[in-house]
């Protein structure tokens, strides 16, 4: 390593030692150690150090991700990896659920018993149904590595009670989704991480209509982040938008499927412009700022006061440029949930959801 990385890396250490209250909080009741998800950071960091290339700030937002969904940073749960939207620009370190990560959430739910999603490349024997007498028969061919072309993705799920849920998806199906991502160098461009981010993909398709936690849910919500799926714009085009005056105005401007998946803030405390959250007015009309837990729930509750759209209201509050907020305020894992619980209630009493998630 460069005499130019270490100090730089001794920077980021003691960045992460002052941020480890905050990631304590967000793995206690996740049984991984503080020290473990840190040492398991600390290993990817050396393991890849183009990563030191990137932000120092991002760098720790990404590791109060992972620690905030309660994944290890290893490669394996879920990975740290350098992002560029464009030709120009930092570097942004981001936070990479794998498909790992996203089967131990799925498998948190006590109705499913097993969960599995894999690839089908040229060579091997595939056939499969859905419908009333759903199956799915898949035999890997006996020779031909990682690299071999992918035609399908599947994931599979057994619940308790005996019945099965099947997702499938062809190879130009994944290609729509992975012409979507905001990254120009990322994982899609890498012929052995490929493989990965379609079973990913179809995993994530199948995780949104099985029933799930509210943990994998925000685990799903977040990855949306890495992709462009605001209709009728043109990939890598910026999103112009004034600040919200208004917490209806937030709401119209944030609550859409495609502005759910906006990419979040690449430094803390320096959000876009477009992504602050929707502020609520004092009697003189000035905007109120946020600075603490408590602003955030006023804020909350002033948002909630003002939409009687059910989806607008839970999409607002999952949404990325919300989750960020949260993040940077400190909010603690009892603090958030009983915000949800809160935006739950009222969700149920606006007649509930009516529009399903994105599927990317």
């Amino acid at each position: 390593m460069t005499n130019e990385v270490m100090p730089a890396q001794a920077e980021l250490h003691r960045a992460l030692k002052e941020r480890e209250p905050q990631i304590g909080e967000f793995l206690k009741a996740s049984g991984i150690a503080p020290e473990r998800f840190l040492q398991s950071l600390y290993s990817a960091l050396r393991n890849n150090p183009g990563l030191m290339r990137c932000t120092r700030q991002s760098l720790v937002n990404a590791a109060l991700k992972a620690a905030e969904d309660q994944l290890m940073p290893d490669g394996i749960e879920g990975a740290i990896v350098p992002y560029r939207e464009g030709d120009g620009g930092d570097q942004i370190a981001r936070w990479l659920p794998m498909i790992q990560g996203i089967t131990k959430k799925v498998l948190q739910h006590p109705e499913i018993k097993s969960w599995e999603c894999d690839v089908v490349q040229d060579g091997d024997t595939f056939d499969y149904s859905k419908g009333s007498t759903p199956f799915l028969h898949h035999k890997k061919s006996p020779s031909g590595g990682r690299k071999r072309p992918v035609q399908f993705a599947y994931a599979i799920a057994h619940f308790v009670n005996g019945g099965i849920s099947i997702e499938v998806m062809n190879v130009d199906e994944i290609s729509d989704v992975a012409s979507k991502s905001r990254a120009k160098h990322g994982p899609w461009q890498d012929p052995i991480f490929y493989s990965e981010m379609c079973r990913k993909t179809v995993g994530k398709l199948h995780a949104k209509r099985l029933p799930k936690t509210g943990a994998l849910e925000l685990l799903l919500q977040r990855d949306d982040e890495m992709y462009d799926l605001t209709p009728g714009r043109a990939q890598g085009a910026p999103i112009s938008r004034a600040l919200p005056a208004t917490a209806k105005e937030a709401l119209d401007q944030f609550g859409s499927a495609g502005d759910n998946n906006a990419a979040s803030a690449d430094v803390a405390g320096t959000p876009r412009e477009e992504q602050k959250a929707p502020q609520p007015k004092t009697s003189r009309g000035d905007p109120k700022p946020i600075e603490s837990v408590k602003d955030y729930r006023d804020n909350l509750e002033h948002v909630m006061s003002e939409t009687t759209d059910a989806d607008e209201l839970h999409d607002w509050f999952f949404s990325n440029a919300q989750r960020d907020q949260r993040v940077n305020l400190a909010m603690s894992i009892r603090q958030y949930e009983e915000l949800r619980g809160i935006v739950g209630a009222r969700v149920k009493e606006l007649g509930g959801r009516k529009s399903a998630s994105s599927v990317a």
